[in-house]
């Protein structure tokens, strides 16, 4: 006679513990900018006037604030942060 039964025993002991996995991430974000351009535009009869009435070029310096945008940056906590880290 073959007797067959169970019994319920523990085969191993789980712990869990947390792993911290960075990644990379990469995201494409337009940045734009300003720029600065000089036109050059030949004084014809038609404008001749008008070019001539302007303020008188000098050898003085003129500034000009260019902007742009830069990235900015933010991560969100982990949300694993309650486990001690």
């Amino acid at each position: 006679m073959l007797d067959i039964t169970t019994t319920d025993g523990s085969g191993a002991v789980w712990r869990l513990s947390p792993n911290r996995v960075t990644e990379e991430e990469q995201q494409t974000v337009p940045m734009r900018h300003e720029e600065a351009r000089i036109e050059r535009e030949p004084i014809t009869e038609a404008n001749r006037g008008a070019a001539m009435s302007g303020e008188t070029i000098s050898e003085a310096e003129h500034e000009v604030t260019l902007h742009a945008e830069r990235p900015v940056v933010h991560t969100e906590p982990s949300r694993w942060n309650g486990c001690g880290w």
